[in-house]
């Protein structure tokens, strides 16, 4: 049982949770950048949410089923889904038959979503994690067009199943003072609570850098390299900030003035080029707090799904505010839908 990639843009790889426990050892953690996300689409077709998906950055991709039946489940802002051309509702699964394609995106908001199978993809893990990391190879590279990825399968295909998903809060992102936030000036950190900061052109898995006013060393702005973690906010010698990301480096050595709450990475991480994004100071009790109210949620998942007994059922159809309608609902095939 496998997919075969017809068509894809950059960034496309194969992510899980990552790898835990390794960046002593100078191995990135990797992992999905939208956990959250991530755990939805493996919900959709039950499985854990820790299994290994497809991850899609900005662009579309399109999937076809080589061999047998399957069941896929996507999920991520924005992403909408077609079957053979025939719309899909976001946050959604189905099943497809061999030679039937699914083309996820373009993304209408924000950057990355995931495409799950039922059962998972038979894939081997590398250091406890099937995660893709690309500037050293572990776990493979990017999917490209033509390659073709194992399924593990699931028999029999998992009931159909779909999430209502709330628009995220545009609250601020929460921040703790980094270790060197004593080595900057103090309107640095003033500077970056205050004052419009929006995501800049140069942004991947491994950190995104912010356009805005400088914030400025108190001393010069090297240091001794030291650790550092997703969500790390480290200042250029010039003032630039830079936030480090999923597939970021284990050290470095620019000072940093503070790091992003793990609770809030993944909605981080949804920004694009030329997003506005605002910060503001957490506690460390309210910052592990919302750490947990996240892993919550990602475990709650399964609980939110709704089943779609018949994809005519009036009442699922109003459920999806579908400001074109049905126009087309034959037999007893899912409808597509208007624009």
């Amino acid at each position: 049982m496998s997919l075969r990639i017809v068509s894809c843009g950059p960034g496309v790889t194969v992510q899980d949770l990552g790898r835990i426990g390794h960046r002593r050892h100078g191995i990135s953690t990797a992992g999905a950048m939208d956990r959250l996300s991530l755990a939805r689409a493996n919900a959709l077709v039950g499985n854990t949410p820790d299994e290994a998906a497809i991850e899609v950055t900005l662009a579309t991709l399109t999937i076809e089923v080589t061999d047998a039946p399957i069941c896929l489940g996507w999920a991520g802002p924005g992403f909408g889904a077609t079957l053979d051309g025939a719309a899909r509702p976001d946050h959604a699964a189905c099943h497809l038959q061999p030679g039937q394609r699914l083309t996820l995106g373009p993304v209408r908001a924000g950057v990355f979503g995931y495409v799950a199978v039922a059962g998972g993809l038979d894939i081997d893990a590398q250091f406890g994690s099937r995660s893709v990391h690309q500037r050293t190879g572990i776990g493979g590279a990017p999917l490209g067009p033509g390659d073709v990825i194992p399924c593990r399968g699931n028999t029999p295909l998992p009931p159909l199943r779909f999430l209502r998903v709330p628009p995220r809060r545009s609250a601020p992102i929460r921040l703790l003072p980094g270790p060197q936030a004593d080595l900057f000036a103090p309107d640095a950190m003033p500077t970056l609570l205050q004052q419009s900061f929006t995501i800049g052109r140069v942004f991947d898995r491994m950190g995104y850098r912010l356009d805005g006013p400088a914030l400025a060393h108190r001393v010069p702005a090297g240091i001794v390299s030291d650790g550092v973690l997703p969500g790390t906010l480290q200042v250029t010698s010039d003032g630039r900030a830079i936030v480090l990301m999923r597939d970021c480096q284990t050290t470095g050595g620019y000072p940093k003035l503070a790091t992003i709450i793990t609770a809030d990475l993944d909605r981080f991480a949804q920004h694009r080029a030329g997003d506005p994004v605002r910060f503001a100071l957490a506690t460390r009790a309210a910052a592990i707090k919302a750490a947990r109210d996240v892993e919550a949620e990602i475990r709650s998942v399964p609980s939110t799904l709704q089943g779609i007994a018949d994809w005519r059922d009036s009442g699922w159809l109003l459920s999806q505010n579908l400001i074109g309608g049905v126009h087309c609902a034959p037999g007893d095939d899912p409808p597509s839908f208007g624009p």
